[in-house]
């Protein structure tokens, strides 16, 4: 009879090692899961905040063009206006709506014929900035 009851004892461990091998699997089962669902979800918002970044880029570089494009109006409208006159004196700045900018800045050139000039065209919104160089041939 002692046989039996050492035997029913053995039966009863294995059974319960089986218990806790499910308990187990389950607990790393649902980790894994976890772990998957955390990585996916910190990938979406790194995406997102670059994307918003681009947005703001991209902007900020139409600012820029916006200043290009003011710059080659005014240097068509008068060739030898005022401030076409000195070298290294043009600015132009102006405030866009949406709350972009752009500052243009005459670098280098004259008003002789045959020379080049060459103005700056940086585009700031929010923080970030972007530039275009711009020459002309006179």
């Amino acid at each position: 009879m002692e046989n039996k009851n050492i035997r029913n004892t053995k039966y009863e461990i294995r059974n319960t090692n089986k218990a806790g091998t499910a308990l187990l699997m389950t607990i790393l089962i649902l980790n894994s899961i976890l772990l998957i669902t955390m990585a996916s979800a910190k990938l979406i918002i790194s995406s997102v905040r670059e994307s918003g970044v681009q947005v703001k880029s991209t902007k900020a570089f139409f600012a820029a063009e916006a200043g290009a494009e003011r710059v080659l109006y005014e240097y068509r409208k008068v060739v030898a206006g005022s401030c076409y006159t000195t070298i290294n004196t043009c600015h132009f700045t102006a405030n866009l709506s949406g709350g972009s900018s752009y500052k243009v800045d005459w670098i280098s050139g004259d008003n002789n014929p045959g020379s080049t000039l060459t103005f700056i065209s940086a585009g700031t919104f929010s923080g970030l900035k972007r530039s275009d160089e711009l020459n002309f041939y006179y």
